[in-house]
């Protein structure tokens, strides 16, 4: 099937969409054609390898064409992109269009499918149906795109129950959450792990968060709670944060205010391969997002990152942290980003070993099993075999 995946959000930008789409455009067999179209940057038309072995069995190629996405005098400002689909439409190159979000790119599949008979597949996460299901000026788009679509493709069950009551039925609804990268399921050596803390100074026993420093992660909560653990007990315990983004020094004045600057690491620059071994090294996983209007946690890939590696995890239910994390099974969830009850899952996880033992092999068989690349392709194979 001759595929195009158009995406605002793709690497090298950095988040979690852009790592679920560029794990699925590469992951499909070599049965299909897949072009990436996304917003333009320097290099133009090219191609990129994926034979990293991140998902084994993958194609080794897939097309990625850049192209100016928006134009501001012009309405809508994407009608370029979607006269350049079109085109393509009409010269027999798209089969099916896959959308990375629902607007703008989902409302570029309603239009082509409306002229040239094309379907299209959404992929939707939390946040933005969540913003644009109480934005009026977007709601009656949203619908459109969604009353249209063949498939809507969703990561938890609170979106789940939000796009039916947009209008979406069961049989539109397929389930596709995240994988977890190869290298999260490898063993790490014990040479690597102490290299890697000596390179960040961070001295064990640590608990360790991933994420963006943007409010909805809750960082500022998990400091507060870190703050408030009985230093009689867990005084040599350190918090290393490892995240970049607009909150950054605020979090560091924060963890200063509460005279736990010594205690309390955040690693904004950290590549890809030190994520192993600082899981590794850490006692468990710590991220504690919080509700906010319009801005809610999709999944949180980070906690099966860490469950491959063995950590269990303290979670707050919102979105879908519930679901990428089991509570008393593969770690505990709270039910409030509040900093007395994070302090409480905090000091049992800490404090009862046998359970966080229990809890981290539990959650790295969970890995394992259910979250892994292949299974996932497998999945949006089976999607697309069936339109």
């Amino acid at each position: 099937m001759k595929m195009t995946l158009l995406t605002e959000s793709f690497p090298p930008q950095v988040g979690g969409i852009e790592n679920y789409l560029s794990h699925l455009a590469a992951g499909l067999s070599e049965d299909h054609t897949v072009i990436v179209m996304a917003p333009s940057r320097a290099g133009g038309k090219r191609k990129l390898s994926r034979g990293s072995g991140e998902v084994p069995g993958a194609r080794e190629t897939y097309t990625l064409e850049r192209q100016r996405f928006f134009y501001p005098f012009i309405k809508p400002a994407w009608l370029p992109v979607f006269v350049s689909l079109w085109r393509r439409a009409k010269r027999g190159e798209i089969e099916l269009l896959l959308c990375g979000k629902a607007l703008f790119e989902g409302l570029a599949g309603y239009y082509l499918k409306k002229y040239t008979g094309i379907p299209y597949v959404v992929f939707t996460y939390a946040m933005e149906i969540e913003m644009w299901s109480n934005n009026k000026s977007e709601i009656k788009k949203l619908k459109r795109v969604l009353s249209a679509a063949d498939r809507i493709v969703y990561i938890n069950e609170v979106t789940k129950k939000l796009l039916l009551r947009l209008g979406a039925n069961e049989k539109q609804l397929v389930k596709i959450q995240p994988g977890v990268d190869k290298r999260y399921f490898n063993e790490v050596s014990e040479p690597l792990i102490e290299s890697t803390l000596r390179h960040y100074g961070i001295k064990r026993p640590y608990i360790i968060s991933v994420g963006r420093l943007i409010p909805r992660k809750g960082f500022d909560v998990l400091i507060e709670a870190f703050s408030k653990l009985d230093q009689t007990k867990f005084g040599d315990y350190q918090l290393v944060i490892v995240g970049s983004g607009p909150e950054e020094a605020q979090l560091a004045a924060l963890a200063e205010d509460h005279g736990m600057a010594g205690s309390i690491k955040i690693l904004s620059e950290v590549p890809d391969k030190h994520l192993p071994p600082l899981y590794h090294g850490a006692e468990l996983f710590a991220l504690t997002p919080r509700e906010i209007k319009g801005d809610i946690e999709g999944f949180g890939i980070v906690y099966l990152e860490a469950a491959a590696c063995g950590l269990s995890a303290l979670a707050t239910k919102t979105g879908g942290a519930g679901e990428a994390v089991q509570h008393e099974q593969t770690g505990l969830v709270v039910e409030l980003a509040q900093p007395t009850l994070l302090k409480e899952g905090l000091g049992k996880l800490l404090t009862e070993s046998a359970l966080r033992s229990s809890l981290g092999a539990a959650a790295q068989r969970r890995a394992r099993a259910d979250f892994t690349w292949p299974d996932k392709i497998t999945q949006l194979e089976e999607l697309v075999t069936g339109l």
